[in-house]
């Protein structure tokens, strides 16, 4: 017969192994997700690069840096058509927030143009 002291432990060993078990399932899901996100943003760079290059445009870690913060900030994927107008690109900002990404693209880009 059990006494009620070995019902308490027998409840708190319970407890202790749903916890460790549960700490081991939250860091792994932590690592799936962060490997997913390297991977979602390595493709995204990599998919950049690959439109530039296929423009005849030498990107660097810059460029790619700023579509993808424009990319981030407008939340869609932006084409070499939708780069290359800048006029839509300014009407497209509401505010200064948006305006001063765009600018820095602008300014690098059209640097990237001269140099092309």
């Amino acid at each position: 017969m059990l006494s009620k002291y070995d019902v308490l432990i027998t409840g708190i060993l319970h407890t202790a192994i749903q916890s460790a078990r549960l700490s081991v399932k939250r860091k792994t899901q932590s690592g799936q997700k962060s490997f997913t996100k390297a991977w979602k943003r390595t493709k995204e760079e990599s998919g950049i690069e690959n439109m530039l290059a296929a423009a005849g445009i030498q990107a660097d870690e810059k460029l790619i840096k700023s579509v993808i913060r424009l990319n981030k900030k407008f939340g869609r994927y932006h084409t070499l058509d939708m780069l290359i107008d800048s006029e839509a690109f300014l009407k497209k900002c509401t505010d200064k927030r948006e305006k001063n990404p765009v600018t820095d693209f602008l300014a690098l880009w059209e640097g990237k143009e001269d140099g092309k």
